[in-house]
């Protein structure tokens, strides 16, 4: 449910007089998994794009990022993992967005 839908639907509460239903509870994140959603991030502006939409980050761009944080090439290679799997579902919710909108 989008932040737009929610308000709509505690908007439709308030009118009725009811209280506003719970938002859900957000996401506990290991220190690690934190470190990897920053990083995917900041780098999500580098990823390419074509007529196809929004391409995969390239890795390239994520070691970049851990080397800028000085980590060692184990700790690398973890967040390369992390990061590309981020990518990978962020990349099919954008692609089933989209065909929701050409099936329209």
């Amino acid at each position: 449910m989008t932040v737009g839908q929610f308000a709509a639907v505690f908007e439709r509460a308030r009118a009725a007089g009811r209280k506003p239903p719970d938002l859900p509870p957000q996401p506990v994140l290991t220190p690690w998994q934190a470190i990897a959603w920053r990083c995917f991030h900041e780098v999500h502006s580098c990823r390419p794009y074509s007529l196809d939409g929004p391409q995969a980050i390239p890795w390239d761009k994520v070691c970049l990022w851990a080397s800028r944080w000085d980590m060692s090439q184990d700790e690398e290679d973890e967040l390369i993992e992390l990061v590309t799997a981020i990518d990978d579902e962020w990349l099919k919710h954008v692609a089933k967005q989209r065909e929701a909108k050409v099936g329209k």
